[in-house]
């Protein structure tokens, strides 16, 4: 078995292990022989020369044990735990509000992937996070030059929630910022494939933010340039290919935000960097190869061809087989891309780095690779000290927003 084929293999989903009892035996096989590892990991990650990578930890190498031998059987079954918000309990006056579809801003190609997926604007609930000691309500109305950055969770499209990573990583910006007051997330649609049903294929989640970015600008009242796009994985997928629709389109009323923020980009869910240098040599310290091929980009595409993964630049920005992926980036808002030096997606993202960086120039875009940090190591609150110190060079250059 080749090492492409061996990764394809290791990290996919089991559709008899999504199954009880199955499911339930499985996850106690995998309880009992982490506690069986655990004597094994706790040797090795003390160490040095036999830890993931010589600089790290013994916490860091212990933390990636732990990822490595669980997220993998997690992912096999989709008991990836998430928690949602209950939409019994949505109220504005606790930082949570139903946010309207925008039928009248879907046109175009996301239009026509929509009619192939059966997707309809939607409506979903708002997440607005305050700076501690602020009373605040989620339809509070966006006061003259108030700046907000609208974040985009990652969970590739089929995980994860608001209140995850992303809602303590919301919160370390909200302490670091000396102006902003208020962060805003939407709970867009997750999509599904087999064995789960197939729904909220592309470009459901992509309408969503959509419908959270218009919330912001034409019923909040903030203007676009103070608006801060950003997200971490999957989201910051979704910041890339709203921002291209946004200067697609020129909807009159929908002005494109003024910054975007990019954390660990997925860029590639065709799978084309999969057995470069990166992927090969950062194996060891990554845990999230599930989610660059197999069941994400199923569950992405919907029923759209397949081929889309590898050929179209909403699905793979980055895809080393876009027919023509000069000028994607023209237009494009100044931007800051983040990503970590142990990430098995290095390549991917190197690729991405370049084609915006050739597109936009180097004034507009500045990239940041912290050395021996995780994919999406921000959202960590494990991963420090970089996540502390990338999140104050974030929240410096989002201060840094100016007037248009």
């Amino acid at each position: 078995m080749t090492t492409e084929v061996f990764w394809r293999v290791k990290h996919s989903v089991s559709p008899v292990l999504t199954r009880q009892p199955l499911k339930g035996l499985y996850l106690l096989v995998v309880v009992a022989g982490a506690l069986i590892r655990l004597p094994y990991w706790l040797i090795v990650s003390a160490i040095p020369a036999t830890r993931h990578r010589k600089r790290w930890s013994f916490a860091r190498a212990m933390q990636m044990h732990i990822l490595q031998y669980t997220f993998i059987p997690l992912f096999a079954t989709l008991a990836l735990p998430t928690v949602f918000i209950d939409p019994k309990t949505v109220d504005p006056a606790k930082g949570t509000i139903w946010i309207d579809p925008t039928p009248e801003f879907v046109a175009g190609e996301i239009k026509e992937a929509a009619d192939v997926n059966g997707v309809e604007p939607a409506r979903v609930i708002g997440y607005m996070q305050f700076k501690k000691g602020k009373e605040c309500r989620a339809d509070e109305k966006a006061r003259p030059g108030e700046k907000i950055i609208y974040h985009l969770h990652g969970g590739g499209y089929i995980w994860d929630g608001v209140k995850g990573g992303s809602g303590w990583l919301c919160s370390k910006w909200l302490e670091e910022s000396p102006s902003m007051s208020r962060t805003f997330q939407v709970e867009f649609r997750l999509s599904s494939s087999h064995p789960r049903p197939r729904k909220n294929g592309f470009p459901a989640a992509l309408i969503d933010a959509l419908a959270g970015y218009n919330f912001l600008v034409n019923v909040l009242g903030f203007e676009p340039h103070n608006v801060i796009l950003s997200g971490d994985s999957g989201g910051a997928h979704m910041g890339i290919g709203l921002v291209r629709y946004l200067i697609q389109q020129q909807f009159p009323t929908l002005p494109l935000p003024g910054s975007l923020l990019l954390i660990s980009p997925v860029a590639d869910f065709g799978g084309t960097h999969i057995g470069m240098e990166h992927w090969r040599a950062n194996a060891s310290s990554d845990f999230t190869q599930s989610f660059y091929y197999g069941y994400p980009t199923s569950s992405l595409l919907g029923s759209l061809p397949v081929e889309m993964a590898e050929l179209s630049p909403w699905i793979s920005p980055g895809s080393l087989k876009l027919p023509e992926p000069h000028g994607l980036f023209k237009g494009f808002p100044r931007t800051y891309m983040v990503t970590g030096g142990a990430e098995c997606a290095l390549d991917q993202q190197h690729t991405l780095r370049d084609r915006m960086r050739t597109d936009m120039g180097e004034s507009s875009f500045q990239y940041l690779e912290v050395p021996d940090a995780l994919h999406v190591f921000p959202t960590m609150s494990f991963h420090t000290p970089e996540n502390a110190e990338t999140i104050r060079a974030l929240t410096r250059w989002a201060e840094e927003v100016d007037e248009q």
